[in-house]
């Protein structure tokens, strides 16, 4: 009888056996660009999203909209995507996360710095908040009401230089 190594692979054992290897496709590189364009840019007033006891994040009811006074400030929006910074991430998984209104992690602190400028509207009661990084991003949120929005619309190609040219 022949000695098995144990080392050695088995059919059973082997997660890629039924894995059929083919080419990259437009679908996948346009799937890959709209996941990062969501991950990098799709930003939310904050306090207008709230963690519930179940850990589940829902739309606040109580948001009345940032004040005018606060809203053309950077520092009052944050991205909404599962949390990224690793302090955050420890945070959540204390049981009073549920009580703290700053789960998201802030957009203040993306690099490049400057890859994120606030503008006012016309009336002067809109932000309204764009990505160099991915142009074509556009974010708004008209203060003192809970309305608030982004929408991409782009050529799907990544600024990497923007760190250059700031």
């Amino acid at each position: 009888m022949k000695e098995r190594d144990p080392l050695a692979d088995t059919s059973e054992e082997d997660p890629m056996k039924d894995f059929i290897p083919r080419n990259l496709t437009e679908e996948d590189r346009l799937l890959y660009t709209v996941h990062a364009v969501e991950n990098d840019c799709s930003i939310v007033p904050k306090g207008s999203f709230r963690m519930t006891q179940e850990h589940e994040v829902e739309r606040n009811a109580s948001f009345r909209g940032i004040s005018s006074d606060t809203a053309f400030n950077l520092n009052q929006y944050s991205h909404f995507r599962n949390c990224q910074d690793a302090g955050k991430k420890e945070h959540l998984l204390k049981d009073d996360a549920v009580f703290q209104p700053d789960f998201l992690d802030e957009v203040s602190t993306d690099l490049p710095s400057g890859c994120w400028s606030v503008q006012q509207d016309s009336n002067g009661k809109s932000a309204i908040i764009r990505n160099h990084v991915w142009a074509g991003y556009t974010a708004y949120h008209q203060a003192g009401t809970n309305t608030f929005g982004g929408v991409y619309v782009g050529d799907g190609l990544k600024n990497a230089d923007l760190a250059f040219m700031i």
